[in-house]
């Protein structure tokens, strides 16, 4: 099991980066294995950053927002690069990413996630009803439950990590969290 200081890297995207969306009134979900870790209320294991979803509508305000905030924060990098037909803006310390946002798209009826393979996920527009999750004294949304399941699968299968034993160490970790909470998986 991970602590906090495992993750103390990660502390400017809870103190700075997600309280300035909030602030501006952007909503986001966050999703990957923070999320997951959130389920619980403690760290897993450590994470390379913090991943969250915003609504396609809200993707280019957001970015300028956080592209504002970094420029006030000389160790804050950011690039945007473009994950198959999506883009996805990122924030880095150094080298390392810490922090990555993604668009959604929603429809009528669903809500369309597209992966950097060029693959998509249609979910209910229910996955946009927050939970709220705490995590080391910070509180942030995600989606339910079942919905970062479903992600989580979404991600295994689209993501080459049976090749790449440092990947396959993450998931396995979250994997039995998950299996733990006696879900079917959907």
């Amino acid at each position: 099991m991970a602590d906090k200081e495992t993750n103390s890297h990660l502390l400017p995207v809870f103190s700075i980066i997600l309280p300035e969306l909030r602030n501006k009134q952007i909503p986001f979900w966050v999703f990957g294995g923070i999320a997951i870790s959130g389920i619980k209320g403690e760290f897993l294991r450590r994470n390379e950053d913090v991943d969250i979803f915003v609504l396609e509508t809200d993707y280019h305000g957001a970015k300028d927002v956080l592209g504002r905030t970094c420029s006030n924060f000389s160790e804050f990098n950011e690039r945007e690069t473009l994950c198959g037909k999506r883009p996805k803006f990122e924030i880095l310390t150094g080298k390392d990413e810490i922090f990555s946002m993604v668009p959604v798209y929603k429809g009528e009826n669903e809500v369309e996630f597209v992966f950097p393979n060029g693959g998509t996920t249609l979910l209910s527009l229910d996955v946009l009803t927050p939970v709220e999750r705490k995590l080391s004294g910070f509180v942030f949304n995600t989606p339910g439950n079942s919905y970062l399941i479903k992600l989580f699968e979404n991600h295994l299968q689209r993501e080459n990590v049976k090749d790449n034993p440092r990947l396959m160490e993450k998931y396995e970790i979250d994997r039995k969290f998950l299996d733990s909470l006696n879900m079917a998986y959907p």
